[in-house]
């Protein structure tokens, strides 16, 4: 049976700032969907039997809202960008961007976790859920951000890692793998 991997719904910033680990919240918008979102989520690709979710509460409320039975897994927090976090990306210094992305693999935005460091975290992850998820015969379902998923995606289609910020990950959007 297959992995699920689910991006949050859209957060209440506004377009235009850098965000990883912060814990921003959902919008009200999005809070208002999810009664909506989980129903769907679930008649599309559950039953879950087993549910992981990031740390971050943008995720948790998904969690929470399809089992309390949920696990907070950190191998599923977004990239952490450091001193970048909370700023706005046209504040972000040319020289600095232009750094990470000429170095995508390398390069740890504002100090924080580079797209390597980040891969090190969420592959074991995948790894072990895709095989219970195989030898069980069990859906796994992981609540998480578009960092992770696009390592996922990556890996999945044996990609280069250095092309994985280039998938498009849109808030809400449903991976299936396996």
């Amino acid at each position: 049976m297959p992995l699920v991997l689910v991006r949050h719904l859209s957060v209440s910033l506004e377009k235009g700032i850098c965000y990883g680990r912060a814990d921003t919240l959902l919008s009200a918008e999005s809070l208002a969907q999810i009664p909506e979102f989980t129903r769907q989520l679930i008649a599309e690709h559950g039953p879950f039997d087993a549910v992981f979710t990031s740390p971050r509460q943008r995720c948790r409320w998904l969690a929470d809202a399809i089992t309390t039975e949920n696990t907070v897994e950190p191998a599923l927090a977004e990239m952490d960008f450091g001193s970048w976090e909370g700023k706005r990306w046209a504040d972000i210094p040319k020289k600095d961007i232009d750094e990470w992305t000429k170095n995508v693999l390398t390069y740890a935005p504002g100090g924080g976790e580079s797209l390597l460091a980040m891969a090190e975290r969420v592959t074991p992850w995948l790894e072990q859920s895709t095989q219970f998820a195989r030898r069980t015969g069990q859906t796994v379902l992981a609540l998480t951000h578009g960092g992770p998923i696009r390592i996922a995606m990556a890996l999945a289609k044996q990609m280069p890692l250095t092309k994985a910020m280039d998938i498009p990950v849109g808030f809400g959007w449903a991976v299936r793998l396996g």
